[in-house]
């Protein structure tokens, strides 16, 4: 173990020292422990108990991977999943990242035997499906018409049926069927759509691309993994190599591809993608959307891996090479621009550190090891001494330098990328299968 590694490791036992005790990571996430004022209110608004993003089952994954490390973590995880379950609310959203899936997931992630846990998952897989129904039934009233647009809370990966459709693969023998509806549906949404007598994407969402943003409009199209096309590329994607797969899928998963090689732009650096388009920049062929940092949720990284996983699943050498050079653009632009602030996996150092170990595994290039070495050095060196959590969530609404401990942006998914980038083998617990990205 070299110098880096050994940082590594004393890093991730650090942040699994401080979050060892959930009722003390409860008091400092909820705000309970916080003065009154902007940090107080933005912590409140950044931890939902049940949430695989900022709750309990995300902060669960942690210690279900280290405890093939050390057994002793297993104890830990359970107390976090005890507490998951008694924090589900079975009303409103029940994505991957929210409710039941989420909390199914971290369950999974956590078992060691088809039996552990098999009766809390055996009732809460019921509801998602039940709840999958549900939205399954309405998006097809909707695809019959083809001619109004989606929701992130209907398709995506966050909130929607991709990263529903995501939770089934993990057992697809026991839920074929509302898996193979949810890949069907997919399939489906790569058909385009006529809004306002235009031919758009099927994903096309009918709202803003940010919360900030009015309402109102001709709503946007998604590129990203957590929200967008890459998502649906990945699903199909994972699905096809897995052998699960759906009439049409194939063509599905071509048209999402060479949608991404269309609307890929180039600068000095090489190949890009915007996060997101409005309809005028969308049917202006000259438009040059400004530059997102790389990250999982938006951006080049996310978009390159969902190429080479379809290009993986399918032989597709255009893809794979797309994919390549996307992500070499996008840390030769980051090397010039620096414009990643935060640490976390969502659209932070930690999510790149991800993708990138995780792309080249097939790859297998020098210089991306190397930059998997400097991405490394650079989380570590964010530490904040007085950190409740060893590092800080620079930017949040109207705070600043929040401690946050869960998984999407804070110190237990930030351990996480850290501990898989000096392993050599993909997480035993399965974790980043949550991102997509396996």
């Amino acid at each position: 173990m070299d110098a880096l590694d050994g940082g590594v490791q004393s890093c991730v036992e650090e942040i699994a020292g401080q979050l060892i005790d959930p009722g003390a990571v409860t008091g400092a996430a909820d705000g309970s422990d916080a003065a009154s004022g902007p940090e107080r209110d933005e912590l409140r608004k950044v931890w939902d108990p049940a949430s695989l993003a900022v709750g309990y089952p995300g902060i669960s994954l942690l210690f279900s991977e280290l405890s093939y490390q050390d057994e002793s973590y297993r104890s830990v995880a359970h107390r976090y999943l005890e507490l998951s379950l008694d924090a589900i609310d079975p009303r409103g959203t029940q994505g991957l990242y929210s409710g039941l899936t989420a909390v199914a997931f971290a369950l999974r992630a956590a078992q060691r035997t088809p039996r552990d846990y098999q009766a809390a998952l055996a009732g809460i897989e019921k509801l998602i499906e039940a709840y999958a129904g549900q939205v399954l039934a309405a998006e097809g009233r909707r695809l019959a018409e083809r001619a109004s647009a989606t929701t992130f809370a209907a398709y995506d990966s966050v909130s929607g049926l991709t990263g529903i459709g995501r939770y089934f693969l993990l057992d697809p023998v026991n839920r074929l069927d509302v898996l193979r509806r949810i890949l069907t549906y997919l399939v489906g949404l790569t058909e385009p759509v006529w809004i306002g007598r235009r031919e758009l994407p099927g994903w096309w969402v009918g709202h803003p691309a940010a919360m900030e943003e009015a309402p109102g409009g001709a709503g946007h199209v998604n590129f990203g993994m957590a929200h967008g096309a890459a998502g649906v590329l990945a699903l199909l994607s994972l699905s096809w190599a897995s052998g699960t797969r759906v009439p049409g899928q194939e063509a599905a998963m071509s048209r999402i591809a060479d949608w991404f090689l269309k609307t890929a732009t180039r600068d000095e650096f090489g190949v890009r993608w915007p996060s997101s388009l409005k309809l005028s920049e969308y049917l202006d062929d000259s438009y040059r959307p400004l530059q997102r940092r790389p990250s999982w949720c938006y951006g080049s990284p996310g978009i390159a891996r969902s190429l080479q996983l379809a290009g993986m699943a399918l032989g597709e050498v255009r893809w794979l090479d797309c994919s390549r050079d996307a992500l070499l653009a996008a840390l030769r632009r980051l090397d010039v621009q620096q414009d990643i602030r935060e640490t976390g996996i969502c659209h932070g150092w930690a999510g790149l550190l991800h993708t990138v170990h995780v792309m080249n595994r097939t790859l297998d290039l020098a210089p991306l090891d190397t930059c998997r070495r400097q991405i490394a050095r650079t989380i570590l060196d964010s530490r904040s001494e007085d950190a409740r959590f060893s590092f800080r969530v620079r930017h949040s609404g109207d705070a600043q330098n929040l401690d946050v401990p869960g998984f999407l942006d804070g110190a237990a998914g930030t351990a996480l990328a850290l501990m898989s980038s000096i392993c050599g083998d993909p997480p035993k617990s399965g974790w980043d299968r949550a991102l997509l990205l396996s």
